[in-house]
């Protein structure tokens, strides 16, 4: 006679045959149209044997039962007969799920293995009575079950077709190798043995892709409906959102199982007498607990999993959205949505948990349950403070921290600029102090929080102490002991209780924080730009048509543009030439569509349009690929290609690169010269074959001769334009047929060249003389050949050389305030009720002492090592960065730096503190845990040794492939970094050529590369997760069997510290985990910040520096001794140099481009080494002087890219030391012309001006024209000799207390500035400089105007070519021709 539970395991049985049948009908309809998918194999005939031998064998039961006299008891028909009929089509089901589907067949192994662990359960227990050839066919059949559920469940990796072996690891995995995430043992096995590498790494399932998840974001926001955010998210991701509440409601079921298992556990080890049904009891009990607590592992895994996916998708979906829309509007802002996945799916269970508990613990405790309700009441007030306070503490943190970052990308991408100009220091020094505000913003947060978590675990904490206690006391008056059935379960339903509450008010802040990331993000995306460009009717013969075009003003004032109509018939070429703050470039920008107009109308032929900007936007990549275009962009012509590089005189300086066209550019192409980038834009654009072109500027950087070659090259009567039939808009200093001269702020002059040449003094600019008809390339330009380094794998093998994590901060007094008093309420229920005082005042003195110690841990890492480490660590990191060498950020990709100081930098602010508290408290508490274990039960100390060994071999194997994951993770999204900004910086360019498709393919590219790793750090995570659960899982088996087997020997109080401990120690070990991760995770953005000091190289290396005098540089002599300057050993840039400049000198530097000019001005900036000679300034050898001290105070440079900074105070753009007054800044202004722009645009007037301009940030002031940017960059020049030269003026620094004499390095510095405003920057120069005595040399590829400001006899002339001196004119023998050196017309491509 069986017991009525195992009476049920048959019928339980049977039921599961009858589904499964009813499944296998609709999986079989359903594979019928599936393609065939796996090739021939043994696994296809195993699967068979085994399958038809389970049937046989079930079949032959069935037979013996029916065939009289029957061997079985009544009752057992109609179960074997289901278990018959199922074995039948699990032969057909396991035969197609094989031929037509990728991975193992997950109903019939889960079927399979429930059905197997029912017989097993069966057969195991004490009660089962059966006849013994009964016994022998349920054992048969589950030695059968085991053996179709091995081969059903081998992987079919090896025997796919060859188009379904590349699908990923996980897709070809059955559900029970995705529940423990047995696929992802080959990651691991790999990460142990070998360095992993990105491009080796398994690809991600479809669902999460980055094309897909940027295509359903896309449609989603763009169909019409609601544009707020988290419902946008939603509806794109509905599906997986609702997928994670099946495993939520599962999980929430294994936890509140668990105070039964306590309740009863306790009652079975407390009761003495010996029952019937006591052997089937307890192997209940035992059952009760493998399902429960194996139950609790895998919900836990599959669930965190779900939001793992969710995760993902939300980052890539938000980053491709975030992509999308910067093609449609300036980008600002990077966010992920990180933590919207819990905001969204967890809060509903939450509520869930909390009344299910609330329910349990009515039962315990009657009519005391409101009491925990009134702790969490007490707490919430505190989350509605922090709801209504924290979200602009969180959004002045999150601008503060932009504001840096921002900064930063601005000054890395001007690096060459700023050591040029001697800001090093200084551009380090507002970093910092950028640094400090972030601080300071990110006090005031951190300390809200620290309140904030202070009230939320006072509810963990005393939640239990006061229901222990009241309900303790009232029983004491009823005469009433505690006992223990109802303490201990009432402390689990305590613990699952306050873990919600504690997440539900927790989440409060996140989603707070969360809603004001999207609220950034969805106030960006709401922006659209509108293109109001037309395209021109069939048949017409114009190319552009503006009529009326007026642009609206910026910040009140002028319009840019007003009342401009210019029409330009198609095959034409069309010069547009103006003032600086003309308003020529703001044209350009219109007819691209990126200027709104206020009125008027706008026509074009085509909107695609080659455009070269005025600072050409060329991304990192070779120079072939550059001028290819974006990736995708069209199909490759190599005899076109060779075409175009020949007229852009690119031929010869790709020969000259030892990689030729394959050099790397560098960011915004800093390995190339200005002239080379230019020609370069220009054979993108040419490449392309584009009806329509706009040049801005584009010849500014070339010498006379390449500018006339190029210029015959593409308009001449063979020129490429002419072929091509090209429009093209000319903002240029050269010549043409047609010309537009735009005046203050409109059309001054329309028409031919020949009708305009001799009416307006903007024609003269037009007209340029050659300096040097020969010459040959810098070779100096072969230094930019050396290529970025693998960064992930080098990042990967240095950061294996850290075995193990540091930990040495321990919370001893949090573990054992917090575990101990599990043992304390065990001796209060084992007293017989006397000392109630005793207990319960030490009852709510150990959770007192739990409470303080944790306050102390958070306040120790959120408010002191949190701000500390991050100071320190970004000064370090600024410091080391802006004092590398030039060869370094010519060979790094900016993204990968730039994520030092966003994530790694926000890595230290926002994780370590917390990661490190908690792993402190998690860790010990653990260990207290585990010891009282082993003091209740001390037969599991028997698995100790088990336990440590596989606890040692998985953090071993995990720690060493998590690390390189997470490497590999961030330098993948220092890529997707990479890509975001050259889309914001390029976004002109991108818009004008067509190319939105091809940017969003490659940001998809590169997401896709950092999703990889980011997709397989969660999983090793869940690995990790499930094989703690699962170890925990098997203490708590062994508990309750020790229990059971040796009942007499451990008392309920005992068995009830065993599983309340176990029951928190999920939740411990969930958390250790989680920290440990986030720790981990830190400390390595800790060793990447770390190694940054150590790897990259730096310009100043250790010396004995020179004893300056103070009054050095006094005269401004500079003497070139036989110099030989090189960029590397097979780069040499000058050779054997020798000229002598003599005080007050003004020496004009000449030749073509790449003759070696600026590699002359890099020499004396020690921006270029020495390799023999010496350069001296007033007799001091510059090689012993440290760098900073020559560019600050030695030379005063004007850059021939204007260097601003938009987010910086104008008043900082002039002056960043900060050292002259508000009256001598705005003087400066005045001389260069740029004050009325300020201050009259910015709410003064002529008559009442304002000052309060000079403090706002530049890019809340009026737009700054190229010509307008080189002008401020004159007026901080100005500002600097000022400074340097004047030690008694009020604020000036004092160098000494003489007059200095610092040399005035000027390199192209006119190059795109009109005619007017050249003769007045000249008479500037004059002015400020040269009258003054200060030794003036500078860059030129022209002569022109400035000729008749050299003084014959003193002043003179160096023509360079190939590195060398090659001539020294005195300006009296050099003739500038009075006529116009320009193409005749016969060659120039004529209007149709």
């Amino acid at each position: 006679m069986r017991s009525a539970w195992t009476w049920w395991l048959p019928e339980i049985s049977a039921a599961l045959s009858v589904l499964f049948v009813l499944l296998s009908v609709l999986r079989i309809w359903r594979l019928r149209k599936e393609t065939i998918k796996t090739g021939p194999g043994w696994l296809a005939t195993a699967k068979i044997v085994l399958t038809m031998g389970l049937a046989s064998l079930q079949l032959s039961s069935l037979i013996v039962l029916i065939r009289p006299p029957p061997l079985s008891i009544e009752g057992t028909l109609v179960p074997s007969a289901a278990s018959a009929a199922a074995s039948l089509f699990l032969i057909c089901l396991s035969l197609i799920e094989h031929r037509r589907s990728v991975p193992p067949s997950d109903l019939s192994t889960i079927y399979l293995l429930v059905t197997g662990l029912l017989n097993a359960v069966w057969l195991a227990a004490p009660s089962t009575e059966a006849s013994d050839r009964e016994l022998r066919l349920a054992r048969l059949e589950l030695l059968a079950k085991a053996a179709v559920f091995a081969a059903e469940s081998c992987s079919k990796a090896d025997i796919l077709l060859e188009k379904y072996r590349a699908l990923p690891p996980e897709v070809k995995t059955g559900a029970l190798g995705k529940a423990v995430f047995w696929w992802i043992n080959p990651v691991l096995a790999e990460g142990y043995n070998n360095i992993l590498l990105d491009h080796e790494l398994p690809s991600i399932d479809h669902d999460i892709s980055s094309p897909v998840l940027r295509n359903n974001i896309w449609k989603t926001w763009t169909d019409g409906q609601s544009k707020w955010l988290p419902l946008v998210l939603y509806r794109c991701l509905r599906a997986p959102f609702l997928s994670v509440i099946p495993s939520r409601l599962f999980l929430i079921l294994f936890r509140y199982c668990q105070p039964f298992l306590i309740e009863y556990s306790i009652r079975f080890v407390g009761d003495l007498r010996l029952g019937q049904w006591e052997a089937d009891e307890g192997f209940l009990i035992i059952v009760a607990a493998v399902v429960i607590y194996t139950g609790l592992a895998v919900s836990t895994a599959a669930y965190q999993h779900g939001l793992n996916r969710l995760q993902v998708m939300i980052r890539g979906a938000l980053t491709g959205l975030i992509h999308g829309g910067s093609l449609a509007t300036q980008s600002k802002a990077y966010d992920d949505g990180r933590v919207l996945t819990l905001v969204t799916t967890d809060t509903w269970t939450m509520l869930i948990e909390l009344v299910i508990g609330i329910l349990l613990l009515a039962r315990q405790v009657g009519w005391l349950w409101p009491l925990p309700l009134a702790v969490i009441f007490l707490s919430s007030q505190t989350s509605r403070y922090v709801a209504q306070n924290l979200k602009g503490r969180s959004l002045r943190w999150n601008a503060a921290t932009q504001k840096r970052i921002t900064m930063t990308s601005a000054v890395i991408g001007s690096i060459k600029n700023i050591k040029m100009l001697g800001l090093q220091e200084t551009t380090a020094a507002h970093i910092s102090s950028l640094r400090d505000q972030e601080l300071s913003a990110a006090g005031s947060f951190r300390l809200l929080m620290f309140f904030y978590n202070a009230s939320a675990n006072a509810v963990g904490l005393f939640t239990p102490v006061l229901t222990i206690v009241v309900f303790a006391v009232l029983a004491m008056r009823r005469g009433e002991p505690l006992q223990t059935t109802t303490a201990f379960p009432t402390i689990s339903i305590l613990l699952l209780i306050t873990q919600p509450a504690n997440m539900i008010s927790t989440y409060v802040p996140r989603a707070i924080a969360t809603y004001a990331s999207f609220e950034r993000i969805q106030d960006y995306l709401s922006v659209r730009a509108e293109d109001h460009r037309a395209t021109s009717e069939e048949g017409s013969d114009l190319a552009i048509s503006l009529k009326n075009f007026t642009v609206p003003s910026e910040q009140g004032g002028k319009k840019p543009l007003e009342d401009v109509s210019i029409d330009i018939p198609r095959r034409s070429v069309a010069i547009l030439s103006g003032p600086v703050g003309a308003g020529k470039t703001v044209l350009a920008r219109a007819i691209l569509g990126e200027v709104a107009p206020a009125e008027g109308t706008i026509a074009l032929a085509t909107k695609k349009i080659a455009y070269c900007s005025q600072i050409p936007w060329l991304p990192g990549r070779s120079i072939k690929d550059v001028i290819h275009g974006l990736p995708d962009a069209g199909p490759t012509d190599e005899s076109w290609y060779k075409t175009v590089v020949q007229a852009c005189c690119l031929t010869e300086d790709l020969d000259l690169l030892l990689d030729g066209d394959q050099t790397i550019v560098g960011a915004r192409g800093a390995n190339l010269s200005g002239g080379q980038r230019q020609r370069v834009a220009l054979a993108r654009a040419i490449y392309q074959r584009c009806e329509i072109a706009i040049l801005d500027d584009t010849f500014s950087g070339l010498d006379g001769k390449t500018e006339d070659q190029i210029t015959k090259n593409l308009f001449g009567p063979a020129g490429l334009f002419r072929e091509l039939g090209t429009t093209v808009l000319w903002i240029t200093n050269s010549s043409m047929r047609r010309l537009s001269v735009l005046a203050s702020y409109g059309i001054k002059e329309h028409g031919a060249w020949d009708a305009l040449r001799s009416k307006t003094e903007q024609i003269a600019k037009l007209i340029h003389h050659d300096t040097d008809d020969s010459g040959e390339l810098e070779a100096a330009r072969k230094s930019l050949v050396p290529q970025p380094r693998p960064q992930a794998t080098t990042d990967a093998r240095n950061d294996l050389r850290r075995k193990n994590g540091d930990l040495s901060l321990y919370s001893t007094g949090y573990a054992i305030f917090n575990t101990f008093p599990q043992y304390w309420l065990k001796w209060w229920t084992d007293d017989a009720g006397d000392h109630i005082v005793l207990w319960t005042v030490g009852y709510f003195l150990l959770y007192f002492g739990a409470w303080v110690s944790t306050c102390g841990g958070m306040w120790t890492t959120t408010m002191r090592i949190a701000p500390k480490s991050g100071s320190v660590l970004h000064q370090r990191l600024v410091t080391t960065v802006t004092g590398a060498t030039l060869y370094f950020f010519s060979t790094t990709d900016p993204g990968a730096i730039l994520n030092r100081f966003g994530q790694d930098i926000q890595l230290v602010d926002r994780q370590l503190s917390t990661a490190l508290g908690t792993l402190a408290a998690q860790t010990t508490k653990t260990i207290m845990q585990a010891l009282f274990l082993f003091v209740v039960q001390p037969w599991l100390a028997l698995s100790l040794p088990f336990c440590a060994g596989i606890v040692f071999v998985v953090q071993k194997v995990y720690l060493r492939t998590s690390r390189q994951l997470r490497v590999i993770e961030l330098e993948t999204k220092a890529a997707v970094y990479s890509s975001l900004l050259e889309t914001e910086q390029g976004l002109e360019t991108i818009r004008a050529f067509g190319w939105e498709q091809e940017a969003a393919e490659e940001n998809v590219r590169a997401l896709e590369n950092s999703q990889r790793p980011y997709y397989l750090l969660f999983c090793l995570q869940r690995w990790l997760n499930i094989v703690l659960d699962l170890l925990v899982a098997g203490i708590a088996v062994l508990a309750i069997s020790f229990a059971v087997a040796l009942k007499g020997t451990t008392t309920g109080g005992e068995i009830g510290i065993a599983l309340v401990v176990i029951l928190s120690t999920n939740t411990t070990l969930l958390r250790l985990v989680a920290s440990w991760t986030d720790l981990e995770i830190s400390l390595g953005a800790i060793a990447r910040l770390k190694s940054a000091e150590t790897d990259i190289p730096r310009e100043e290396r250790p010396m004995d520096e020179l004893v300056l005098a103070t009054e050095w540089p006094s005269v401004g002599g500079v003497e070139f001794r036989d110099v030989t300057a090189a960029y590397s050993e097979n780069a040499v840039a000058l050779r054997s140099f020798t000229f002598t400049v003599k005080p007050g000198q003004t020496v004009v530097v000449c030749g073509r481009t790449g003759s070696g000019k600026s590699s002359l001005l890099l020499s004396l900036l020690r921006l270029l080494d020495v390799k023999s000679g010496s350069i001296l300034v007033d007799g001091v050898d510059i090689s012993r002087v440290y760098r900073e001290t020559i560019r600050g105070r030695c030379f005063v440079t004007v850059t021939q890219d204007p260097f601003i900074l938009p987010d910086a105070t104008l008043r900082f753009n002039l002056d960043p030391s900060e050292s002259i007054s508000t009256e001598a800044l705005i003087a400066v202004l005045e001389k260069v012309g740029l004050k009325s722009h300020f201050s009259t645009e910015s709410g003064g007037t002529e008559s009442s001006p304002t000052h309060e301009f000079l403090d706002k940030s530049l890019s809340a002031l009026p737009t700054l024209s190229g010509g307008q940017a080189q002008l401020l960059s004159i007026a901080r020049a100005v500002v600097h000799a000022s400074v340097l030269s004047s030690p008694d003026a009020p604020g000036n620094i004092r160098y000494s207390d003489t007059v200095l004499k610092p040399i005035v390095l000027l390199d192209e510095i006119t190059s795109s500035l009109d005619a007017g405003t050249e003769a007045a920057v000249y008479q500037i120069i004059q002015e400020s400089f040269i009258d003054k005595g200060h030794t003036v040399i500078m860059v030129t590829h022209k002569l022109g105007t400035f000729m008749q400001n050299l003084r014959p006899g003193k002043d003179t002339v160096v023509f360079m070519k190939d590195g060398r001196l090659d001539r020294v004119e005195d300006p009296s023998h050099i003739t500038v021709p009075t006529g116009a050196r320009i193409l005749p017309d016969d060659d120039l491509l004529s209007t149709s």
